[in-house]
């Protein structure tokens, strides 16, 4: 009997160390190094009310420690003062009153005597997007990708803010392109490349030059890169990969890699916010597309040392490779006033571009974004055997680099 009453204590101790220490794990995250435990119950660390000129919509969730700001169109989100109102006890880094970079996603500190807890701000801005496309209703897409596209992008944003627009509403009137800040226009086919007739039209190509001179913003996906020299924008005839086909099967993963050159790191630009990042021999590079079937549709600028060197007589740098030549990223980036943000997963040097900016000049005073990487679906195909469901695990990546895109496009 004795036996039975000393296991039983026993059990009853271990259980009350273990709760503690579960306990003590759940909070150790939010306990200031060096100090004890505080487990006071009225030491609370939340954002109760978060205040920024001219914001339409704040959300706090308390339970994730988040807080989602939306700003009217045209907002400048790089210098914005916000005031907190938290919990009694706390105080915020950076403080309530603070200029802060809202382009980016701010994380804000909020410590209470010995605990603390990171809180991660996020704005956006409502503009109106519009998904560009062929066919004369979103219905109308034929292409799987596109199509797919189309379906995420306007399951992700309000009615209010995207909308459908085509070539042919252009042409008839039906459109009014100055109530867009942004259009995004993606394309894709199986067969040889060519871009729709309607796209060619010349009463709409002179309509979104005119558009996109005044300022609108264009985000090119796939074989509309195109449309970057039809418009006028890039003159240079470069060599291009231009990737047509039903596509193939095999087991890579394909990757972006955003430092270029192992020189300059586009990781921190705001259209890869959010992305993971793997460190790869000195790149740093995030996954696209998994195992499995892939069309790769590229539309990338290829061979660029060769055109800068060749073509335009850009100097040699004797100390390094050829495809390292550091005057061709110069003289590439100046001259199309653009900034190179990312390849194909696994090159090292200047080769190529797949992703890039498009800054205003003078006669385009809109700001384009540049993505072909063929790597960049949006349905993985369900064929072969490999993946033949097409669940694509990294699809996450794709869509946070289109919202981001879209969001960033809508700030300029």
């Amino acid at each position: 009997m004795m036996k039975n009453i000393l296991a039983h204590y026993r059990s009853m101790i271990a259980l009350a160390l273990l709760a503690l220490a579960i306990s003590f794990s759940a909070c150790k995250d939010d306990l200031l190094a060096s100090t004890d435990l505080d487990i006071d119950p009225n030491k609370t660390l939340l954002i109760t009310d978060f205040i920024a000129p001219g914001a339409e919509e704040v959300v706090i969730d308390p339970e994730k420690r988040t807080v989602n700001v939306t700003f009217p169109c045209g907002t400048n989100l790089s210098a914005v003062t916000p005031t907190l109102a938290v919990s009694a006890g706390n105080t915020t880094k950076p403080a309530s009153g603070q200029v802060v970079n809202l382009s980016l996603p701010v994380t804000y500190t909020l410590v209470n005597g010995n605990l603390f807890s990171n809180w991660t701000v996020t704005a956006s801005v409502r503009c109106i997007t519009g998904f560009l496309s062929d066919a004369p209703t979103r219905q109308g897409i034929e292409d799987d990708d596109v199509k797919a596209a189309a379906d995420w992008f306007f399951a992700n944003y309000a009615d209010d803010v995207a909308k459908y627009v085509s070539f042919q509403g252009i042409k008839n009137g039906t459109v009014d392109l100055s109530q867009y800040k942004v259009l995004w226009f993606y394309y894709d086919r199986n067969d040889a490349f060519q871009l729709p007739a309607d796209s060619q039209d010349p009463d709409v190509l002179n309509a979104i030059k005119n558009w996109y001179k005044a300022g609108g913003n264009l985000y090119l996906a796939g074989y509309a890169n195109q449309y970057l020299w039809d418009l006028g924008r890039i003159t240079d005839q470069y060599s291009r990969v231009i990737g047509g086909g039903g596509g193939f099967e095999n087991g890579d993963t394909w990757t972006v890699n955003t430092n270029i050159a192992k020189t300059y790191d586009q990781s921190v630009h705001p259209i890869y916010a959010g992305i993971p990042m793997n460190n790869v021999d000195g790149r740093k590079e995030f996954p696209v597309l998994g195992p499995g079937w892939r069309e790769d549709h590229n539309y990338v600028i290829e061979k660029i040392p060769e055109y800068m060197v060749d073509m335009l007589g850009v100097p040699i740098d004797p100390t390094v490779g050829f495809n390292e030549n550091p005057n061709v990223y110069n003289a590439f980036t100046s001259r199309n006033n653009a900034e190179w943000l990312g390849t194909w997963g696994g090159i090292n040097d200047y080769f190529m571009t797949g992703i890039m900016e498009l800054k205003p000049n003078s006669e385009f005073q809109g700001t384009a974004i540049f993505q072909g990487i063929g790597g960049i679906e949006y349905n993985q195909n369900n064929q072969g055997t490999i993946n033949p469901e097409g669940l694509n695990v990294h699809q996450g990546n794709v869509d946070r680099l289109t919202k981001n895109t879209i969001s960033y496009l809508s700030t300029k």
